[in-house]
């Protein structure tokens, strides 16, 4: 569980500080206090007594780093797809679009069981809050419900976090696809759910899976909850020959996947796009 966010924090020992692309500064022998879940002061580690003086804090509460400790920003995954932790590292075997059939789908699709959910998902946030990334953006699974535990699981263990409900309406299994509308409708409940928590770690997020399993009906109707609700949006673009491929059968009219991102409203300056190994000038 994360601690309250109205806790006041000390710690003294060497911090790792990143201020912009491409410079790292080693600051040694620091005095760091975390007052309402933000840095309040650095300081030299000689002024400990005066800073500790200032926060009413007492020199028994400083967490004091070990030689070879050090405290580094938080590592951030801009790519999480949270019902495949399952089987990490593993159906490795098979081409992009027949591994979604072979092994994702199915792995999704068990997570409607919200117990399975939970217990999974528990894990998977743990597992990244343990190794140091405090921020990702994730990919849920169809079903709303299960969306709405990971939710609760980044909340109660004190990770930040965009996170989706993923949308599926056509070229996907008959056992893990939604009808359009109600597609549409639970994306919208899946937002509201989550800025209802009011968390200031949690930002709700549009999911069209990718352009191959996604109506452009689908797609249109989650570009306007995303605008209602000024969201970020997230998806995957020209990701691997064999997705390019069916996007252009599938939408001949079209040049790119952006041309079609853009055309149904899902480019906006809040869009994650995954991948995009095959993007060109067009």
């Amino acid at each position: 569980m994360a601690p309250p966010n109205d806790q006041t924090l000390a710690f003294r020992g060497t911090l790792v500080h990143t201020p912009q692309y491409g410079q790292m500064d080693m600051l040694v022998d620091k005095i760091m206090i975390i007052k309402q879940g933000k840095i309040a002061k650095i300081a030299q580690g000689e002024k400990e007594a005066e800073v500790l003086q200032e926060f009413g804090l007492s020199a028994s509460s400083v967490r004091r780093l070990q030689e070879g400790e050090f405290i580094i920003p938080g590592l951030i995954d801009t790519h999480v797809h949270a019902p495949q932790y399952k089987f990490t590292g593993t159906g490795t075997d098979v081409p992009l679009m027949e591994w979604l059939r072979k092994y994702t789908f199915p792995t999704e699709a068990s997570y409607k069981n919200a117990d399975a959910a939970q217990y999974r998902y528990n894990l998977l946030v743990k597992r990244f809050l343990s190794n140091g990334t405090t921020t990702a953006t994730y990919f849920g699974s169809l079903h709303l419900e299960p969306n709405k535990v990971l939710v609760d699981t980044i909340i109660g263990l004190g990770q930040r976090a965009v996170v989706g409900k993923v949308n599926m309406d056509r070229e996907s299994p008959d056992t893990y696809m939604e009808p359009t509308e109600q597609g549409i409708k639970e994306a919208e409940e899946f937002v509201q759910y989550a800025l209802g928590r009011q968390c200031s770690r949690i930002y709700p997020c549009i999911t069209p899976r990718f352009i191959p399993t996604c109506t452009f009906e689908m797609m249109r109707g989650l570009a306007a909850i995303a605008k209602k609700y000024n969201v970020h949006i997230q998806s995957h673009i020209s990701e691997c020959c064999g997705e390019v491929s069916c996007v252009r059968h599938l939408h001949p009219d079209y040049k790119t996947d952006a041309h079609v991102f853009d055309a149904v409203g899902l480019l906006t300056n809040k869009s994650l796009m995954a991948h995009g190994t095959l993007l060109s000038d067009d």
